[in-house]
């Protein structure tokens, strides 16, 4: 299980665990690639827009610069006679504005408290999300915005896209963040237990097609077809899985424009 997010050091430094792709050519781009991914995983209230997470020096920096501004703006437009019914939230608002630790078992209903409490734990910052969970959901939400006309569900680990017509056999995607080599790639422990995913349920009576994602890498830039010759009862040509490189192009694709209008 891989971790991305960041941790607040005993001297007040922000060490950052940002997702690796060789995609992304520098760690402004990998930060690029964190959002895309941290956007597509939370709730669309809880978003951040690419001119909130451009240009600042870490994680840290753009989720505090973001949460202070709300509080600011909050804070200049709130009527004198308002009252809020979040005791939650405002807990938890107070605890960050007051850099103290607090201990809060209710879920706050503000926006900007549950931005808080994701970020500030027992008195210090800290933020690390299950890197395989945030894109399983970023492939989960690009797959339901070009397969409008199928349903698409999301599973622990995989996704099943159904096919409108009742004849044709469920798709199941199967995602996982390793960045995997195309010699080596039969030896590796996590390619290995998706095989053996996409293996069950061409053994079931359902599914006939399973595609294997992986990061695109210069080692991994084109699909494979995997054939289990004796593993499973089919014919060759009664399934299809295939492993696929996945490309995070889309998240540096205006920046690499910007720069070019510019040079």
């Amino acid at each position: 299980m891989q971790y991305v997010g960041f941790v607040q050091d005993n001297n007040g430094g922000v060490i950052e665990y940002l997702p690796q792709s060789e995609q992304m050519r520098s760690t402004k781009q990998n930060r690029l690639l964190f959002f895309n991914l941290f956007n597509f995983y939370v709730d669309k209230t809880l978003r951040f827009k690419k001119s909130e997470y451009i240009g600042y020096q870490d994680l840290k920096a753009v989720f505090t610069t973001k949460i202070d501004h709300i509080l600011k703006q909050a804070h200049q437009n709130r009527p004198k006679d308002s009252f809020t019914l979040d005791l939650a939230g405002t807990k938890i608002i107070h605890a960050y504005l007051e850099k103290k630790s607090t201990l809060v078992l209710q879920s706050p209903t503000s926006n900007v408290a549950k931005l808080i409490q994701m970020i500030y734990k027992n008195g210090t910052y800290e933020l690390m999300m299950d890197l395989d969970d945030m894109f399983l959901n970023l492939v989960y939400e690009r797959i339901k915005k070009v397969n409008k006309k199928c349903k698409v569900e999301l599973g622990i680990n995989e996704i099943i896209i159904y096919d409108p017509d009742p004849l044709a056999s469920p798709t199941v995607v199967i995602p996982s963040y390793k960045n995997i080599e195309k010699k080596t790639m039969r030896q590796d422990q996590t390619v290995n237990h998706n095989i053996d995913m996409a293996m069950d349920h061409l053994r079931s009576d359902k599914i006939r097609q399973v595609f294997l994602i992986f990061p695109k890498n210069n080692s991994f830039a084109k699909h494979v077809d995997l054939k289990f010759q004796n593993d499973i009862k089919l014919s060759e040509d009664e399934y299809r899985v295939k492993m696929i490189p996945y490309s995070f192009s889309f998240c540096i694709k205006n920046q690499k424009r910007r720069t070019k209008k510019w040079q």
